[in-house]
């Protein structure tokens, strides 16, 4: 994919998660793609919602960084700061829910 090396990480019904390498400078990013022929009107409200969230949030410790986002005809995507530790809601789900306040500090 032109100057970045991607590799999908989850694909829903409604998008793409994906993990990206920019291949000059190495950083690591995650885009999310949500496809706008399956959106309903709620969830693009959501999603652009969200992007202003962002958006508002940006440079705050222990979030994470929105880089930017696109949209074009078929999709709308989010580029995010990749965040090294992987998948919180997994780690949630097999865990009963829980995290200790030491685990989630780091």
């Amino acid at each position: 994919m032109g100057p970045y090396d991607v590799q999908e990480i989850y694909r829903g019904r409604v998008s793409l998660v994906a993990s990206a390498r920019c291949k000059k400078s190495l950083q690591d990013i995650i885009i999310k793609a949500y496809i706008k022929s399956k959106l309903s009107t709620s969830m693009r409200e959501m999603i652009f919602r969200e992007i202003r969230l962002h958006g508002q949030m940006s440079g705050t410790p222990g979030l994470v960084e929105f880089l930017g986002w696109f949209e074009d005809e078929v999709q709308i995507v989010l580029i995010l700061e990749h965040c090294e530790g992987g998948d919180l809601y997994r780690h949630l789900v097999l865990n009963g829910g829980q995290m200790s306040e030491e685990n989630a500090v780091q």
